[in-house]
């Protein structure tokens, strides 16, 4: 087999790629090289995992982020615990946490979120919950790095009107470590009692663990090292210089982020240095790192190390209207001399890929249909993230020149398309790209669709160009009206009916299945349509989508023209201006159907759709996760009512991207179903 036939099979063409729908970019999803989004997911999972905690939290006026060292990579406070909790409870998400239908799902997602985001149970003792329902005042939790070691957590917490409970939870925390068979020592610093718990060393520990705390005045503060304990008593009162807020990265993300806010008060505020909190976790989960191929690696040598910071506020409850208003800022300062430049100058090899241009008029387009679960689109120039994916294509790949062999392939092998990809197809290619997706009935960890629509600059040409590659490719073609298109026989269905044993196939979700089985069939079933038309290259899961982008919608079938589609754009825009590089609006229960119906019938380590990938990894053990494992359903949600009942939880949510010179800067609200009037909800 012929290099360019090697690499072809590992990198499928533009119509048979598994793209990520919640990544920025959605064309470079196409080219099986998603590059933000890795980065673009840790922030929300932080988010997520956040507002799955709200409930608990507290605060007051932030103080911990003046308490804690510069060299702290990941960071949340929350500020006032009171009025969080308050919040928290009028929303939809608060409203689910004490519903008792839920609430043995709701605690399990807490304990992993516990266990993943730094596992303070089995490290300090207590978890977050039981931290901050300690609290009167402000509530932080951070994670410090140290080159070569072991990073170090920290929990500050102002207990301030709640002494008896605070001591209650030391009491609880001595029991409970003194039970693990812990070593307790006290030692007087500057007239503060500090309470080191030396823990017995595990077999495969190569490092003693301690527990240490201290309460100095009304502030209760715990750490898993006794030095970085100290350093933080010794940094109470005073006017140093190593604090969290003299990191450059911190002051000029929250800069951006409080330009925006104004005046307006965070119930929650969030930081993280991507890459330095990506190999931080690794150490306090104590995960495998030494993969050379490891992603969040690649993506920094590949450039994307000149993202510094992400972090942001979450007001919870700011009004009737809106459970949730988030905004974040992505902050990634160009080179020296390349202020106001494009991308492709700003950054190095293939961060220069992300050009993504603001413009006004990334509304619903017409053709877009009412019924969808999310649609998003964004402003890409597609030549220039063409022109630099080779670097991390060839890093991914393996290889050095893995991207250009494959480039030769289309153009030379004989059995291919003989196109020049980058003449024949993406010059001719826009910069607006669409992507809608929902799902078909019944559920099946497949069932989502989707919808691809990229502008065209020469269509008669493209047109051309598709065809060799179709054809090239098996496709078939076939006509719906008076328009030509492609139908693309799953590789799946080629292969069976070709006689090979099924079980080489690669079913796309790390299993070997029988393919003989029911969900195989449903699998080789799906097809995949691709045509050009009135100036747009059209990629479609099923005829039916593509249908709907060809001839378009009645006007009272237009997404554009739902009451919910506006009522979420309007409030959106009310945070953010009409200048924007990526407009998002997801129907927050439908979206989530998929995960939720394959989450009671125990198929959820199946899913393929975004949260239950998310889900898959948050819950995946390290062992099965190093062995590459698929896990096993570790809650019984067959109990879970039905999701007729579950939906009114899940409201529409709407996200813009706007593209600054130093990074990007993304604003969300998630409305409060709650407050729809009855002609939102008859308008669905």
């Amino acid at each position: 087999m012929s290099d360019y036939s090697t690499i072809r099979q590992l990198t499928r063409p533009l119509h048979r790629v598994k793209f990520d729908p919640s990544a920025p970019s959605v064309f470079l999803a196409s080219l099986g090289v998603n590059a933000l989004a890795p980065t673009y997911q840790v922030s929300q999972r932080i988010l997520f995992a956040i507002l799955l905690m709200a409930g608990a939290l507290p605060a007051a006026e932030p103080k911990a982020e003046t308490l804690f060292p510069q060299t702290t990579v990941g960071f949340v406070s929350v500020a006032d615990a009171n009025d969080a909790r308050e919040r928290w409870e009028r929303t939809q998400f608060g409203k689910m946490a004490s519903d008792k239908a839920f609430k043995p799902f709701v605690e399990h997602i807490r304990t992993q979120v516990n266990e993943r985001f730094g596992n303070l149970p089995d490290r300090l003792g207590v978890t977050w919950e039981e931290l901050s329902a300690a609290a009167g005042g402000e509530a932080a939790f951070g994670m410090v790095a140290k080159e070569g070691e072991t990073a170090r957590l920290v929990a500050v917490v102002d207990t301030t009107g709640h002494s008896q409970q605070r001591e209650t939870l030391l009491g609880k925390i001595d029991g409970r470590l003194m039970e693990r068979g812990a070593k307790k020592a006290e030692e007087e610093v500057a007239g503060v009692k500090v309470i080191t718990y030396t823990l017995p060393k595990k077999e495969d520990e190569t490092k003693q663990r301690t527990a240490t705390y201290f309460t100095k005045g009304e502030l209760l503060c715990g750490s898993d090292d006794l030095a970085e304990a100290k350093a933080l008593l010794a940094s109470y009162g005073t006017e140093g210089k190593d604090r969290l807020t003299d990191n450059p990265h911190f002051s000029e993300t929250f800069r951006r982020v409080n330009a925006e806010a104004k005046n307006t008060e965070p119930t929650l505020t969030w930081f993280i240095d991507p890459f330095a909190f990506d190999a931080a976790l690794r150490t306090v989960a104590e995960r495998s790192n030494t993969d050379n191929r490891d992603l969040m690696r690649i993506l920094q040598e590949q450039g994307f190390g000149a993202i510094k910071g992400v972090g942001g506020h979450v007001t919870l409850s700011p009004d009737l209207s809106r459970d949730v208003v988030h905004r974040t800022a992505v902050y990634a300062p160009p080179k020296a001399g390349a202020t106001g430049k494009k991308a492709s100058e700003k950054y190095d090899l293939a961060m220069r890929m992300l050009e993504l241009g603001n413009r006004d008029d990334l509304t619903a387009e017409e053709w877009a249909p009412r019924m969808v679960a999310s649609y998003r689109t964004v402003n890409i120039d597609v030549q220039n993230a063409f022109d630099n994916v080779a670097s991390i294509f060839d890093a991914m790949a393996g290889y050095e020149d893995a991207f250009k062999t494959t480039m030769e392939g289309f153009e030379k092998d004989p059995f291919g398309p003989k196109i020049n990809i980058r003449k024949e197809l993406v010059e001719h290619l826009g910069s607006r790209v669409t992507v809608v997706t929902d799902y078909s009935l019944p559920i099946t960890p497949d069932c989502e669709r989707y919808l691809i629509v990229i502008d065209a600059k020469d269509p008669d040409k493209l047109t051309t160009s598709i065809g060799k590659l179709m054809e090239s490719d098996g496709a078939e073609q076939k006509k719906v009206g008076d328009q030509t298109y492609w139908e693309l026989v799953p590789e799946e269905e080629v292969i069976t009916e070709s006689g090979v044993d099924s079980d080489l196939l690669d079913l796309g979700d790390g299993t070997t299945e029988d393919v003989g089985g029911e969900e195989a069939k449903e699998r080789v079933l799906q097809r995949a349509a691709v045509c050009v038309h009135k100036g747009r290259l059209v990629i479609a899961s099923d005829v039916k989508l593509l249908e709907q982008a060809l001839f378009g919608v009645t006007s009272q079938e237009q997404l554009a023209n739902t009451m919910d589609y506006q009522a979420a754009m309007e409030s959106l825009g009310e945070l953010i201006g009409p200048q924007r590089c990526v407009v998002s609006f997801t129907r927050g229960d439908e979206a989530l159907r998929p995960s939720y119906e394959l989450l009671r019938a125990g198929q959820m380590p199946k899913s393929q759709t975004f949260f239950g990938r998310f889900l898959n990894e948050m819950f995946t053990s390290k062992e099965d996760e190093e062995k590459g494992i698929a896990r096993k359903q570790q809650i019984n949600a067959s109990d879970l009512p039905s999701f007729e009942v579950a939906r009114r939880y899940f409201a529409p949510v709407a996200r813009a991207i706007r593209s600054d010179d130093d990074g990007w800067f993304i604003t969300g609200v998630l409305l409060n179903k709650g407050a729809e009037t009855p002609e939102i909800a008859s308008a669905k």
